[in-house]
């Protein structure tokens, strides 16, 4: 697994696109690690999209599971 940090990444809207293209295309994007204040702030713009931070060992967006 390779470590992607948001800082390292450019813009906001970048790390958004990158996150939002490997979720669609894959079904996750992992590796992501970054401070609670730049976690918090992708969450709030994904949360309308259905794409969750679902696994924080593994720094891993995806879809929320239906249960």
């Amino acid at each position: 697994m390779v470590v992607r940090k948001y800082r390292e990444m450019g813009s906001s809207k970048m790390v958004e696109g990158i996150i939002a293209n490997e979720v669609i295309e894959s079904g996750k994007s992992d590796g992501w690690q970054g401070s609670l204040e730049e976690l918090s702030q992708v969450e709030k713009i994904f949360s309308n999209f259905n794409i969750f931070y679902v696994n924080d060992f593994a720094g891993e967006w995806g879809h929320r599971k239906v249960q």
